[in-house]
């Protein structure tokens, strides 16, 4: 019925907005860097580079990307990388710290937004704990998207935490919520947080192929 969309949409932009609230006067306000934030870059970054899941000389949208880090440790390693994040507080730390140059840009964007940008288009995604940020009433709006973007046969690095998931129950959601736009490669056990001074955050990387037949 007509009322009940409109009426599921509505509460779609409240959620939108009030998550993007949020997280503006968070990163407008921390004093000091989040529990999940590294100030470097990202070990499964890295080793999905050493082991040839991302590959130099190809187009990288990091969604999330906080205060850049992964970003720029991409781009110094041959990448074109787009940083988005849905707070401009975080953009503007990106910048200050990595300032924009060839292949590295930094840009405001809610990943769960209605209206996506048709100009975006890359051979790879990188996630590094967006998505368990969001509330799950958005997670379509955010498949959505991202399928939009990727390439053909692109592939996708998810990091999602576990909080009070167990890994198989976690693995089956990301199964459903991803399907039919996205395969799942691989799976394996991580931290979220490498940082000696900070505790773990046990969780799972997913490794992630858009799939051939699906349809946006």
């Amino acid at each position: 019925m007509n009322w009940l969309r409109k009426l599921r949409s509505l509460s779609k932009d409240f959620r939108r907005r009030r998550q993007a609230k949020r997280w503006e006067h968070k990163w407008d306000t921390v004093a000091h860097p989040f529990r999940w934030e590294l100030e470097a870059e990202a070990p499964s970054i890295v080793r999905s580079v050493n082991d040839g899941w991302l590959t130099p000389g190809t187009t990288v949208l990091d969604i999330g990307c906080g205060l850049g880090y992964n970003a720029a440790w991409l781009v110094n390693h041959n990448f074109k990388v787009l940083g988005i994040d849905v707070s401009s507080a975080a953009i503007d730390k990106a910048r200050c710290l990595h300032p924009e140059r060839d292949g590295l840009k930094f840009q405001q964007c809610d990943v769960t937004a209605t209206e996506y940008n048709a100009e975006f288009s890359f051979d790879a995604i990188i996630d590094r704990g967006c998505l368990h940020g969001i509330p799950k009433p958005l997670w379509d709006s955010y498949v959505r998207n991202i399928a939009l973007w990727l390439k053909p046969d692109g592939r996708m690095l998810l990091l999602m935490a576990l909080f009070e998931t167990s890994k198989s129950e976690l693995t089956a959601n990301m199964r459903n919520l991803f399907h039919p736009h996205f395969e799942i490669a691989n799976v394996a056990s991580i931290s979220l947080s490498k940082n000696k001074t900070k505790e773990p955050l046990p969780g799972l990387e997913f490794q992630l192929v858009k799939s051939h037949e699906a349809s946006c």
